[in-house]
């Protein structure tokens, strides 16, 4: 009589015994599939404010917290869209307040916010004309950039972010605008433009007339130069992508200067550099210039280079 081997217990895959009678660990748990990220809110759709004008108009923005984007537009409208993202945008853009009469266009954060907004900008870059060196001994613009961030930095805290501006203006309308942190960027023809940023980048496409650029953490652009410029940052660098004629006083604290001039304009240099290469490489003019086509540059870096070059028509 056959009596069946007892085959034993059964266990399922990867238990029994190894070669060499030791047993097979089990297999590790399955691994959990992450979790799906949760979904970003949609963004809301941006309010509108539109106005019309007779011509050029003066524009006064004043903001805490987001990108500034401005258009000179030939015609007569007069346009802001607040662009919020998430709910802090959307509350504060509830909040603005925006008015237009008179040929006078104002853009300002909440009153409490615009206040430290205006003492703190203010106190950041009094004197950025020409009274302090950034940079330089004392450390008196580093002071009041660290300030300026600091009080910046706990003021956005309290009223949140995500607001951007997009504004349409006319042709050589004026522009003032200060920021707290985000960019500011006008593209087209202003009669002046003043901007202000404790910290973010500044951009203007052209200057025919004057403007004023300032940052205390970030770079500035400028396009085309065929006015009176100011351009100056504490930390970051400073592009002129094409200077015509004018005038051009640019510095820096910590940050490269670069300087691009038009082929066949006159050009005259007073550059210096605390730490950093100072580069000039411009051809002779022929003959007797253009009484229009002359340029004057006046260029300080604290720590940075300064380079000067020409660019063809």
């Amino acid at each position: 009589m056959n009596i069946p081997e007892n085959p034993g217990p059964s266990f399922g895959p990867g238990h029994g015994s190894a070669p060499g009678g030791a047993p097979t660990p089990p297999p590790p748990p399955a691994a959990s599939a992450p979790p799906h990220p949760a979904e970003e809110p949609a963004p809301a759709p941006p309010l509108v404010h539109s106005f019309s004008a007779d011509g050029p108009i003066d524009m006064n923005v004043q903001h805490v917290r987001g990108n500034v984007s401005v258009r000179a537009e030939h015609g007569h409208a007069v346009r802001v869209e607040l662009r919020p993202r998430g709910e802090a945008g959307r509350e504060l853009a509830a909040r603005m307040r925006i008015d237009f009469s008179g040929g006078h266009l104002r853009v300002d954060a909440p009153a409490d916010e615009a206040g430290n907004l205006s003492a703190t900008v203010g106190d950041l870059f009094r004197g950025s004309g020409g009274d302090a060196e950034p940079g330089g001994s004392g450390g008196s613009f580093a002071d009041r950039l660290g300030a300026a961030l600091r009080t910046l930095t706990r003021t956005a805290g309290e009223i949140g972010s995500g607001l951007d501006l997009d504004i349409v203006v006319p042709v050589d309308s004026r522009a003032v605008v200060s920021v707290g942190v985000g960019d500011i960027r006008l593209h087209g023809s202003f009669g002046r433009a003043d901007l202000k940023g404790a910290t973010g980048d500044v951009e203007l496409s052209d200057v025919d007339g004057t403007a004023q650029l300032v940052t205390g953490t970030g770079s500035v652009t400028i396009g085309a130069l065929r006015g009176q410029a100011t351009a100056t940052t504490g930390t970051g660098s400073v592009r002129i992508s094409r200077a015509e004629r004018g005038t051009l006083r640019t510095r820096t604290g910590v940050g490269d200067i670069q300087i691009r001039v038009l082929e066949g304009t006159a050009t005259r240099l007073d550059l210096a550099t605390g730490l950093g290469d100072r580069s000039v490489d411009l051809t002779p003019t022929d003959g007797v210039p253009d009484a229009g086509r002359t340029l004057e540059i006046e260029a300080r870096a604290g720590t940075g280079s300064i380079r000067v070059e020409r660019v063809r028509d």
